[in-house]
């Protein structure tokens, strides 16, 4: 595997950012001419290190949060068979009774969950599974590693009430798909493989953004990056705390997913690790923490098999962008 060095991950951390941002700007971020981050980025890119792409909103974000107990040759299968699906945005294997795990996102709960206990068969694999939902993602869509002066977490801004209950139309949501697989696709790109024009491409962009149906974010082969594990940590909060606890943690830097649950245990968290010790100051951090938090379960994450909609290799590095889809069903049939 080719090693980065600062200098990917001063670039990195400039487009986690903004990762939309044109390369003048990155480069500024980064006190780097726009050549060198534009020839830098592109290494990256193609070697599968890093990518970007648009997420659906967090506060819109509804979802089950799956863990599963399948065993043997079953265990791989199973896991890539839901990460090709384009509403499981993330799967990860973990130590425990409980050796794999999968984050669904919809529009709905209720179209979800029909959709979940009727056409989930890859599910018949499994000798357990249990599912917790959730309202809305807390934090971890969109990280940061902190390298920049500039390195404050990125906060998802507020829903305008005025766009909540708006529909998307087929448009919007294919335009949403396609960056979904790459942020930085240009306008005119986006409209010829759509088969619109750039102006319509741009609208729709636009529309995404600015009604708060997506945002843009910029992720890493994790391993590469010094993050080669992760832990998954359930936990239970009172009930009245439990959205505070949720935006306390969702604003950690190691945190990839956080979330209150309809559950028992009602608070999950997916942390990323430097390393096994790493995982116990979490902990530590976790139980000095100003919120009433109980840890009830965690588990380590050896290796993730996809993070937000990109299908990795064993090593961490991009293998398949899946599009993302919360409005749809369907597998992938790449």
């Amino acid at each position: 595997m080719k090693e980065t060095d600062l200098i990917d991950l001063e670039i990195v951390d400039a487009l986690q950012a903004d990762p939309a941002a044109p390369w003048k700007e990155v480069a500024h971020k980064a006190g780097l001419s726009e050549a060198t981050v534009s020839r830098r980025w592109a290494a990256l890119s193609q070697h599968g290190h890093a990518w970007t792409g648009m997420a659906y909103h967090p506060l819109r974000s509804k979802g089950f949060f799956v863990e599963i107990g399948v065993w043997g040759n079953q265990r791989d299968e199973c896991a890539d068979l839901l990460s090709q699906r384009k509403n499981v945005i993330t799967v990860g294997t973990t130590t425990g009774d409980y050796n794999l795990f999968c984050i669904v996102i919809a529009e709905s709960i209720e179209d979800l969950a029909a959709e979940f206990y009727n056409s989930f068969t890859e599910l018949q694999l499994a000798t357990t599974y249990r599912v917790s939902a959730f309202g809305h993602i807390s934090g971890g869509v969109h990280w940061r590693q902190g390298l920049l002066a500039d390195s404050s977490p990125r906060r998802p801004a507020p829903l305008d009430g005025r766009y909540l209950s708006e529909e998307l139309t087929e448009d919007d949501k294919r335009v949403f798909e396609l960056l979904s697989c790459d942020g930085r696709l240009p306008y005119a790109a986006i409209g010829k493989s759509l088969n619109i024009t750039t102006a319509q491409a741009k609208r729709s962009v636009n529309k995404l953004i600015s009604h708060g149906h997506g945002l843009f974010r910029c992720d890493v082969a994790r391993p590469l990056f010094d993050y080669p594990l992760g832990l998954v940590v359930l936990a239970r909060c009172p009930i009245d705390q439990v959205e505070e606890a949720a935006d306390f943690f969702g604003e950690w830097r190691e945190t990839r997913f956080c979330a209150s649950v309809i559950s028992e245990t009602n608070l999950i968290l997916v942390l990323s690790l430097h390393s096994l010790g790493n995982g116990n100051d979490l902990l530590k951090r976790i139980d000095k923490a100003p919120v009433q938090f109980h840890v009830v379960e965690y588990r380590l994450i050896p290796q993730m098999r996809k993070t937000y909609g990109m299908i990795l290799r064993p090593d961490g590095q991009a293998k398949q962008a899946v599009p993302i889809s919360p409005w749809s069903t369907r597998t992938s049939e790449n």
